[in-house]
């Protein structure tokens, strides 16, 4: 992304941009300043010679939280199906699915493809044939009732951009 930008530019202008990461076990943002600029040069005879482009980026600010991650996320995703799957008329008195590894990664590979979903998508239809004990996972999941869950972490994420835009 910064050299998409850096090489891009028009002018001799300096742009200041922020670069945000949700990573799977921490959140970091970053402000940077960057600037391309032509070393023009003067022949002997007067002419204007383009010279070489001199590209300059500048950290100004770091900060990062372990606070909140992606992984969390999902995590309050894999609870939401959970306890949806778990309420089941079919699923009372049996274990909660959380406790069998085998179905929290089967659910854990289906997160990655609901978020990208719901990013896009204000509801989405989750079928997901015979999650335990022969039984179908098959809900309709709202992007606000994630957002709900995500609630708690989101005060983090402003308090890390506020710290780097404060320090830069």
């Amino acid at each position: 992304a910064i050299a998409y930008g850096v090489d891009r530019q028009d002018g001799n202008q300096t742009h200041t941009a922020m670069f945000v990461n949700l990573g799977s076990s921490d959140f970091e943002v970053t402000v940077i300043n960057f600037y391309a600029r032509s070393d023009n040069k003067t022949d002997k005879y007067g002419n204007t010679k383009i010279g070489d482009v001199v590209e300059n980026i500048e950290v100004l600010s770091q900060a990062t939280t372990d606070r909140v991650s992606g992984r969390l996320f999902d995590i309050e995703l894999l609870n939401i199906l959970a306890e949806r799957f778990n309420a089941m008329k079919s699923r009372v008195g049996k274990p909660d699915i959380r406790e069998s590894p085998r179905i929290v990664n089967r659910l854990f590979k289906e997160i990655s493809k609901i978020k990208d979903t719901l990013s896009a998508n204000k509801e989405m239809l989750i079928n997901l044939p015979e999650v335990a004990d022969y039984e179908n996972l098959k809900l309709t999941l709202q992007r606000t009732e994630f957002e709900d869950s995500i609630d708690k972490y989101m005060q983090y994420l402003v308090d890390t951009i506020h710290s780097a835009l404060d320090q830069a």
